[in-house]
């Protein structure tokens, strides 16, 4: 849960009706939340920065202040995108080698061996 709030593709709306039709415990939801504070710190700082941002572009007329802030921004977005991403394969890569480790998962039902038929009649 608290991977998937750290990540900036998933809005917070749609993770919480997730978790809720989800078997996630209290105590894994609120701990998760925890995992909101750097999105809001961030959108908080470029919200406060965004019209001296502004202003900077607007005296540069043409100069390469507006291009380089625009790179940064899809710099900072892919960085994010990519961090989240490995940090979840690690996550993932543990959660398996705990499984290998402990014993086969169980099996799901759709996997069990079904019962042979019973004889047609006349092979009785």
């Amino acid at each position: 849960m608290t991977l998937l709030r750290l990540s900036p593709i998933v809005p917070y709306n749609v993770l919480g009706y997730l978790a809720g039709a989800a078997t996630v415990t209290l105590l894994a939801y609120t701990m998760s939340l925890v995992a909101i504070l750097p999105g809001t710190a961030l959108f908080s700082y470029v919200g406060a920065t965004a019209s001296s941002l502004l202003d900077s572009c607007q005296k540069a007329e043409g100069g390469a202040v507006p291009h380089v802030v625009t790179a940064a921004g899809i710099l900072f977005g892919v960085a994010a995108v990519a961090v989240t991403g490995h940090c979840t394969k690690q996550e993932l890569r543990k959660v398996r080698r705990g499984r290998a480790g402990g014993g086969a998962p169980p099996r799901a039902r759709c996997s069990r061996p079904r019962p042979s038929p019973p004889p047609a009649r006349g092979e009785q």
